[in-house]
């Protein structure tokens, strides 16, 4: 099976990760904004990001990620002092809707801001102008300080198709498991946006993160390591010598454990499990984390979900 990780990517991503220290000293922490403040005007602009969909833009989930993505990167280099975070998730929006290819208009967009309520009362031009002038400007700051790089990998997906490629087989039960799994592990995705997550892990990292929380919340097993290669390989040609004749065998196709799907050590996830359930308050409290502990690689044996000893964003 093909990695599932094999998606566009720049190659500069690598600039847009910093250290637990570098995100808890940004430059508006740095220019005297308490650390609590900035992040809830990180969190205040995502939540607009939603609002703007569900009230007005009608578009999907990879425009609202790519968008929370462009603005957690924009204040690790900019300040909210010098930068409205209002006018900052409009702008993002903006351009998120142009990077995924669901291009909108920037009328409906002013119109929202100075309509939020959709009460229908007649817009002041010159107060739609300005608000037009002072989107673009954002915008074009956004461009300079983003280096034009636009291209953002979606860990919803990779969580989705992880979810539903791990649980698979004949039985329709398996399919029914994988879709709630999927699901489950999405909502913990949409939680983790308004935290500047997406600045610490990657995208492979926390899509496994939230398939293992998502497994935790709904006491569902995470799937074990598939059987040796070289086992894998002789059950399938004993399977072919029992056929009978002109019975039309499938493809030796061997299996593969979920996290070698996603491109991700179990080692990888300390840190992000935390961080990512306490991102999401409302699931993370029915979540319980020990049953996390039987996570492990296929060759390893000693268990990595130490959340007791995790400091969380």
């Amino acid at each position: 099976m093909a990695s599932l990780v094999d998606m566009a990517t720049s190659l500069t991503e690598g600039q847009w990760y910093y250290s637990r220290d570098e995100v808890s000293l940004p430059p508006s922490v740095r220019a005297g904004m308490p650390l609590h403040e900035e992040r809830g005007r990180r969190a205040n602009a995502v939540k607009r990001m939603w609002l703007i969909r569900d009230r007005s833009m009608t578009f999907n989930q990879p425009v609202v990620t790519a968008a929370a993505t462009f603005v957690h990167r924009f204040y690790m280099r900019e300040t909210l002092q010098d930068w409205d975070h209002k006018t900052t998730a409009a702008a993002a929006m903006f351009l998120a809707c142009k990077s995924e290819e669901e291009p909108r208009s920037l009328k409906s967009l002013v119109t929202w801001l100075l309509d939020p309520d959709n009460t229908g009362k007649p817009i002041d031009p010159q107060a739609a102008t300005d608000v037009r002038q002072r989107i673009l400007t954002y915008e074009e700051a956004m461009l300079r300080v983003l280096c034009f790089d636009l291209t953002v990998r979606h860990p919803h997906w990779i969580a989705v198709s992880a979810a539903r490629a791990a649980w698979t087989g004949a039985a329709a039960e398996g399919a029914k498991v994988g879709d709630k799994v999927a699901q489950a592990a999405w909502l913990f995705l949409n939680d983790s946006l308004s935290a500047p997550l997406c600045l610490l892990y990657t995208p492979p990292v926390l899509a496994a993160a939230a398939l293992v929380l998502a497994c935790a919340q709904l006491d569902v097993p995470l799937p074990g390591p598939p059987p040796p290669l070289a086992e894998q390989r002789a059950l399938h040609d004993l399977a072919v010598q029992e056929a009978e004749e002109g019975e039309e065998t499938p493809a030796f196709e061997p299996q593969v454990y979920w996290l070698d799907m996603i491109g991700v050590r179990a080692e990888d996830l300390r840190g992000a499990l935390l961080s990512l359930a306490l991102s999401g308050p409302r699931r993370a409290a029915r979540t319980d984390l020990t049953r996390c502990a039987s996570l492990q690689s296929p060759s390893r044996t000693s268990s990595t979900c130490t959340s007791s000893r995790t400091t969380p964003l």
